[in-house]
């Protein structure tokens, strides 16, 4: 479960639940609409922050998902780099 809290007030936001084993990493992109997260069950999962949801699962990782960084690309699409 990956729970997102808003700063300075530190209000709780939300729960994201969806991975199966502990969440190693997560992070947002630049206008916190999206997050990305990974961990132990080996995915990464991209979740829509304002609908709570899961948008895409990617599976294809064979070891532990311990860093993720989101890159503000040209035209404003994101790439996610899984480490």
């Amino acid at each position: 479960m990956l729970q997102i809290w808003l700063l300075p007030s530190r209000k709780f936001q939300c729960s994201l639940v969806g991975h199966s084993n502990w969440v190693r990493t997560a992070e947002l992109n630049h206008d916190a609409s999206i997050a990305a997260s990974g961990g132990d069950d080996k995915t990464v999962k991209l979740w829509d922050v304002g609908t709570h949801q899961c948008l895409h699962t990617f599976y294809d990782h064979t070891e532990y998902v311990t860093l993720n960084i989101f890159l503000l690309m040209q035209y404003g699409c994101y790439c996610n780099i899984i480490i």
